[in-house]
């Protein structure tokens, strides 16, 4: 079993790191049911792929928890999968790339902060 930890707020579990002189804080998926979308899911191509895996069976990837870098493929990934699991959004692989191009939509060009992006998102699901 693969066991990947994310950047998140408020959640049992938790663990801290000092990354870049930037305050992450990780949390244990193991028993944490979100969307499960990965990468062979995306509708864009061309997503850098800075984050690489550890050549342990155990992978660790690692997010923050306010910000979103939509230029990369595994934080695209995982802000999809959690937008589908908070809004209880049927989670689809239309809805996943639904959420995908909502992200990368112009209007939110200059926009990093997770919960805007969130937000936007959600206030505009059926709009557009």
């Amino acid at each position: 079993m693969l066991n990947i930890i994310f950047f998140i707020q408020n959640e049992g579990n938790r663990k801290e790191l000092i990354f870049n002189s930037l305050r992450f804080e990780l949390f244990n998926l193991k028993n944490h049911k979100m969307a499960h979308f990965t990468s062979e899911d995306l509708a864009f191509t061309g997503y850098a792929q800075t984050v690489e895996e550890t050549a342990s069976p155990e992978s660790i990837e690692i997010f923050n928890t306010i910000y979103v870098d939509k230029t990369e493929e595994c934080e695209v990934v995982h802000f999809c999968n959690q937008f589908l699991e908070k809004y209880k959004v049927p989670q689809t692989k239309a809805n996943f790339q639904k959420t995908e191009s909502f992200l990368q939509n112009s209007i939110l060009e200059h926009e990093v902060y997770r919960e805007e992006l969130f937000d936007w998102i959600a206030s505009n699901w059926i709009k557009l």
